[in-house]
């Protein structure tokens, strides 16, 4: 043992030398350079071949005697730029490249199989299908690298290195790959999040007040049992939650549970640390009286919350951090486990690639809209026809609203709806950026008929650019959502699609019932816009946004009230907010009684309408309050491959950063300001 010790102290002591950081910070270079590279040159070869072999082999057909159908049907070979791609063994797949009529069916995928010998075995496939996110892991790994050389944890890491190896290398052997890559990410996400912290309280180590208070908040959040039970619980689940995944789902399904359970973990555990943490902080300061050594000092409160604003937001960055790199390679790790065999595993894995991990603007129908002339001739009508208006006295501006509203609502759900063995048409326009990146598009709907039975099963078919050979056969399950995908070679040259829907349900003879319709949101056009990583780093974005109204929302509650006070008060909020959306939504069918139109009135009824109205102006005063926070949801948007725009993280900045938190700080600071915290009363 002492012979261990002091082989570890002579370690350590030439990681400290400054030729020693300088030789490792070379070495570090020359081996992210080469392996990232390596990887950019590979990729953007392969790119540019898949490209040249797509171009050479689209509209190819043997009939029409094409020398690269021909090639490829005789000899199993292609020749393109010089370069020969196949073999021999491709003559006995003819059936699966080739098209009755003996055109190449698939110029894409067959350029793919035909480049699979080129592709690198050593190298990750998601590496080489993405130059840019190839690009920013090395740039990171780069930066993990010389910081662990810089802060002299180049020892700390081989050792855990080492002792993460033997037990990834057991659990292989015991083939357990899931539990193999849950140790390897153990250790990875506890170094990490130890290192981080180290960088974060040199970040921190200046002589600056608020600074100074910072540094504090992060060393005891490092140190305090509160911090290091959500800490230690995040670093340890996060790892935990691939084994939870139904191996015998689809992929795009195991990916999709994946994204949900472990950013609303995240989220979750990054808020609860974060009110506590800021709740704690100042509140057993003001508590334990620790805040006269400050206050007594020639340090201004406001310098004293921002101090402590600062710390915790270090806490939560590095938190965040860490989790969001976790759950990125994961996903990457997940898109290249093998799919299901058939043509069931190919849309699988086209339906992951183009609508899970994507980032997609949706386009919907362009609906007939009333002008003003029309809308007031029709209330007009209405107001003529009706014999419920015949008796009014007075035809008022708001009764004439109403009317309108309720023209425009009929209107709009006319166009909507499809009676049986009928049809109708609805255009899809402005889808030139959808052709101009040539990838899938992805019609989704939701359909309602008769008593929406989710047990049932109707027909629907539809036809697309009004062109008798562009029909599907549609089976659908009514209020559930159902997606087909669509090439980009419909777009029509004026970036617009049309599509028509048939309701094929025959009804009972002389039955009105049997219409189909739905909701304006739920039928559209999917198409990307973006990639997957630049979604996911936007979301992650926003998630601090959130997460630092939270901390601000702590400190404000601690400045005067009790711990235990203040952290119910801050969840109270916190949870009010996240349940805004939920609430506005209730409130919509939450009607107290109208005690004032009845004939007789009792107790019994006055206490219902008291009630119900009480609740009633809560609920409205949380969602007026509070709906910014709860409508702000990125997870739901990641999960279904949506677009998450940087006009939302600015605006979610915006509201949450600028407004609310410098809002809450300032009360926070007015309250602090206004109190005596250094006077002695004689006690204790």
């Amino acid at each position: 043992m002492r012979i261990l010790k002091e082989l570890w102290y002579r370690i350590d002591a030439t990681q400290r030398t400054l030729w020693m950081r300088i030789v490792l910070s070379v070495l570090s270079v020359a081996v992210c350079g080469w392996f990232f590279g390596t990887l950019m040159l590979t990729s953007q070869s392969l790119d540019s071949q898949h490209a040249a072999l797509v171009q050479a082999m689209s509209g190819q057909s043997v009939q029409d005697s094409d020398e690269y159908a021909l090639s490829l049907f005789e000899n199993g070979t292609v020749t393109v730029n010089g370069k020969t791609y196949g073999d021999e063994a491709l003559i006995t797949r003819r059936h699966d490249l080739f098209s009755t009529s003996g055109e190449i069916e698939n110029p894409r995928a067959l350029a793919s199989l035909l480049l699979q010998p080129d592709v690198p075995t050593w190298a990750p496939l998601w590496l080489l299908d993405q130059p840019s996110t190839t690009a920013l892991l090395g740039i990171v790994a780069l930066l993990w690298c010389l910081l662990i050389i810089w802060m002299t944890l180049t020892a700390q890491v081989l050792l855990t290195a080492l002792l993460t190896s033997g037990a990834v290398w057991i659990a292989l052997q015991l083939g357990s790959e899931s539990t193999a890559w849950m140790l390897g990410e153990l250790g990875l996400l506890t170094f990490s999040f130890i290192m981080l912290t180290r960088v974060l309280l040199a970040a921190l180590d200046w002589s600056h007040q608020a600074l100074s208070v910072a540094h504090t908040v992060v060393k005891e959040a490092s140190r305090s049992r509160i911090s290091l039970v959500f800490i230690v619980f995040l670093l340890i689940v996060l790892p935990l939650i691939p084994m939870w995944l139904d191996a015998d789902q689809p992929l795009r399904d195991q990916v999709r549970t994946f994204i949900s359970r472990s950013m609303n973990l995240t989220y979750v555990v990054a808020a609860v640390l974060t009110l506590v943490l800021s709740c704690a902080s100042v509140a057993f300061e003001i508590r334990d009286r620790q805040i006269w050594q400050l206050v007594s000092k020639p340090m201004s409160r406001f310098n004293y919350l921002l101090g402590k604003w600062i710390g915790v937001m270090g806490v939560n960055l590095v938190l965040i951090t860490i989790a969001g790199l976790s759950i990125f390679l994961y996903i990457q790790f997940l898109r290249t486990q093998p799919v299901a065999q058939g043509l069931e595993g190919q849309l699988d894995a086209v339906e992951l690639r183009d609508a899970v991990l994507t980032a997609r603007k949706s386009a919907r129908p362009d609906y007939q809209q009333l002008t003003s002339e029309q809308l007031r001739e029709r209330v007009d009508q209405e107001i003529t026809r009706n014999p419920e208006y015949a008796y009014a006295e007075e035809i008022t501006p708001e009764l004439r609203r109403e009317v309108g509203r309720r023209i425009l609502q009929a209107q709009s759900a006319g166009q909507r709806t499809i009676a049986p063995q009928s049809f109708a048409t609805y255009e899809f326009s402005s889808l030139e950026p959808a052709a101009n990146r040539n990838t899938s598009l992805m019609l989704r709907y939701r359909f309602h008929i008769l008593d929406d039975n989710t047990h049932s099963i109707y027909k629907a078919k539809f036809m697309f650019n009004d062109q008798s050979e562009l029909v599907l056969d549609r089976e659908y399950v009514p209020a559930m959502s159902h997606n087909v995908l669509l090439g980009p070679d419909l777009i029509r040259e004026d970036g617009t699609i049309t599509v028509s829907v048939a309701n094929m349900y025959v009804p009972e003879p002389n039955s009105p019932y049997g219409a189909l319709n739905f909701e304006a949101e739920d039928f559209e056009i999917l198409y990307q816009v973006a990639s997957f990583e630049g979604n996911f780093t936007r979301a992650m974005l926003v998630m601090i946004t959130k997460l630092s109204f939270l901390s601000v929302l702590g400190i404000l509650c601690a400045t005067f009230l009790s711990f235990p006070v203040a952290l119910l008060a801050a969840f109270t909020v916190f949870i009010g907010g996240s349940a805004s959306s939920f609430v506005a939504m209730s409130l919509q069918d939450f009607h107290a009684p109208p005690i004032f139109q009845m004939d007789s009135v009792t107790p019994g009824l006055v206490i219902e309408w008291l009630f119900k109205s009480i609740i009633k102006w809560i609920g409205y005063a949380v969602v007026f309050t509070l709906g910014g926070f709860g409508e702000i949801s990125v997870t739901s948007q990641l999960v279904q491959g949506r677009y998450i725009s940087w006009w939302a993280v600015i605006m979610s900045t915006l509201r949450l950063v600028v407004l609310w938190s410098v809002a809450a700080f300032v009360v926070g600071y007015l309250i602090m300001r206004s109190r005596e915290l250094a006077t002695y009363s004689g006690h204790g």
